[in-house]
């Protein structure tokens, strides 16, 4: 799948060795986390990057983890996590992670500062998923 996206291969490679070199955690947390969340290009950042240049846009990544999509957007993108330990990783690569529970909202975000928002694996834990989506859109820059 990724034999027309040599880019992409290389910006993987270039991901996990940020990660050896920079991961805020010991090296045998670190070896766990490369083989459990960064053994493979995710197929939907593939897909992201083909169709919609997200590589090439500023992305509010929610949910994003340890930046296992994070790290594929581009470079000013941000992410939105509520688990502080996921977000040591990120900020030592030099993400800026937001800590916040999208359940209360987006206080601390500027509205009309993001080309694209991404979830995966989310909206289906919140109590009101309806009330998440509407607070997206005015984050979203108008076009």
């Amino acid at each position: 799948m990724l034999n027309n996206m040599p880019e992409l291969t290389k910006k993987y490679l270039e991901i996990k060795e940020s990660i050896k070199k920079h991961s805020p955690f010991d090296e045998k947390e670190t070896n766990r986390i490369l083989n459990k969340f960064f053994n493979s290009i995710p197929a939907n950042v593939e897909l992201l990057i083909k169709k919609y240049q997200f590589d090439k846009k500023k992305v509010l990544d929610i949910g994003s983890s340890l930046g296992q999509t994070l790290f594929y957007w581009n470079k000013n993108s941000e992410g939105v996590e509520i688990d502080s330990r996921k977000i040591q990783l990120p900020r030592a690569l030099g993400y800026t992670v937001h800590e916040l529970d999208v359940e209360e909202g987006f206080p601390n975000l500027k509205e009309e500062s993001y080309d694209a928002i991404y979830t995966n694996n989310l909206i289906e834990h919140l109590e009101c998923p309806h009330l998440f989506l509407v607070r997206l859109y005015p984050l979203l820059k108008p076009k």
